[in-house]
């Protein structure tokens, strides 16, 4: 299942998730418990990468290899 997929979001949207996993993951982690899906962190270090892209690069320019 490692098919990219092209789901488009806004900046904001982006950055929006970002915030979000890392909350979700800052808890699961103050908590001592395991994440479900331990690979979630990778995924937040794509779209972190993503958002760096984007910010540097305009949009029609970012692409995700």
């Amino acid at each position: 299942m490692n098919d990219l997929i092209s789901i488009p979001l806004s900046y904001e949207d982006l950055c929006d998730t970002i915030y979000y996993l890392e909350w979700k993951i800052q808890e699961v982690d103050e908590a001592g418990e395991d994440l479900e899906y331990e690979n979630i962190r990778n995924v937040l270090k794509r779209l972190e990468c993503i958002k760096s892209q984007m910010s540097c690069k305009p949009t029609n320019e970012v692409q995700v290899k």
